[in-house]
């Protein structure tokens, strides 16, 4: 997949790749937050999921339950800001408005 970043002057340029890993293309940062975003939406998912099997079997019978879920969930949901506010502090610094992939 090739990878590109539109700056904010409206140049088009493909990013230097700043590692040596072998298993993807561009800058270590962007493939570190798509890994990171993967592997919030597998969790998110799960939760899901989860939420769907005790819809099936009633609701919920014990509030340890629901709070063990609600925690999870805003857990998630903290990390992805904390994601997100990272990747909009590099896009910032490097003055990327859109990444093209």
């Amino acid at each position: 997949m090739t990878i590109q970043y539109q700056l904010a002057n409206g140049a088009i340029v493909k990013p230097a790749k700043d590692c040596n890993c072998v298993t993807h293309e561009g800058p270590h940062w962007l493939h570190m937050d798509r890994l990171d975003a993967d592997s919030e939406r597998a969790e998110y998912d799960l939760i899901e999921a989860e939420l769907a099997r005790v819809e099936a079997d009633g609701g919920f019978k014990c509030l340890q339950h629901k709070s063990n879920i609600n925690h999870r969930m805003v857990h998630l949901a903290k990390r992805a800001m904390r994601r997100l506010q990272e990747k909009k502090r590099i896009m910032q610094s490097l003055q990327i408005v859109r990444i093209i992939t």
